[in-house]
This record gives C-alpha cells, sequence and structure tokens, in this order.
C-alpha cells in the first residue's frame, strides 16, 4: 500500500480542529456535558414496574435487600414506614443465611379517574405468599409509590 504523498505547502501547519461546544453550567454537582440534554426515557408499563417492585419490597420485608435501595421509587412517608418494618424484621428475625428470591404470581393493574395507576401484586417470598398493593403516580418521568399495603 502507499502513502499518500504529502503537499509541501501543507508542511508543518496543524490541522484545525473544529471550535469545542460550550458547555452546561453545573447544577447541583452534576457532571459537564457538552452534549444537549436527551428526551427523558419513555415511562415503563405499570405492570412490569410494579412486579420488579414488589420482587424488591418483599425482600426489603424479609432482610435480603437493604431498604435504601428503594427510596427512590418511594414517597418520603412510605420510605420511613417500609424502613421501619424492614428494620423490625431484622431485629426479631436476623438476616436470613440463604436468601431466597422472590417471584410473582400475579399482578392487576387499573387506572383511576385522576391518571393515577392501582396496581396490585401477589408474590411468593419462599416462605410465604404475599399480597402488595399500591397506588402509583408519575413524579420526575417515573413512577412512584404514594400508598402502599403488605400483606
Amino acid at each position: 500500500m502507499s502513502a499518500l504523498p504529502l503537499d509541501p505547502d501543507l508542511a508543518g501547519t496543524l490541522l484545525a480542529s473544529p471550535a469545542p461546544l460550550p458547555l452546561r453550567p453545573v447544577h447541583a454537582g452534576r457532571v459537564l456535558c457538552a452534549h444537549p440534554p436527551a428526551d427523558p426515557p419513555p415511562l415503563v408499563g405499570p405492570e412490569g414496574w410494579f412486579g420488579s417492585f414488589s420482587l424488591a419490597l418483599v425482600e426489603v420485608m424479609t432482610g435480603s435487600r437493604q431498604a435504601q435501595q428503594l427510596i427512590r421509587w418511594l414517597s418520603p412517608d412510605i420510605y420511613t414506614a417500609v424502613a421501619r418494618r424492614s428494620g423490625l424484621f431484622l431485629r426479631l428475625h436476623g438476616r436470613p443465611n440463604h436468601p431466597g428470591r422472590a417471584r410473582p404470581l400475579a399482578i392487576r393493574v387499573s387506572e383511576t379517574a385522576s391518571g393515577d395507576v392501582e396496581v396490585c401484586a401477589v408474590v411468593h417470598d419462599g416462605t410465604r405468599v404475599r399480597a402488595v398493593a399500591g397506588r402509583l403516580e408519575v413524579f420526575r418521568d417515573r413512577w412512584r409509590v404514594t400508598q402502599l399495603q403488605v400483606g
């Protein structure tokens, strides 16, 4: 393969690079990015989302997972109640030696007139079958649990 001939007039000159993109200002410790923010991802369907959430919730309730992992998806008062109940379980029973993986048995979804979603799930935690019911609202382009009942 032969090399491209060099133009003697360009010898010793640097190729000009394009001007850098302006950076966005820093907001609350976020990383600077030269690209404009992308559109938020589409909202996941409530049935699949609540199925995953209810599994994680049951694992928190049985000591297999830390309650802090759910803080993003719970309203503050619901998170406080879940963390308190999880702590009580750990004090009474301790952390499980061989935590079992919870699995969903059934999930039902209904939409309210206000546009919120009410969901119920039946989950097997390895020992017991539990019912989890909740109300979901859209908060900052994601689902957030604002009411919760676990049986």
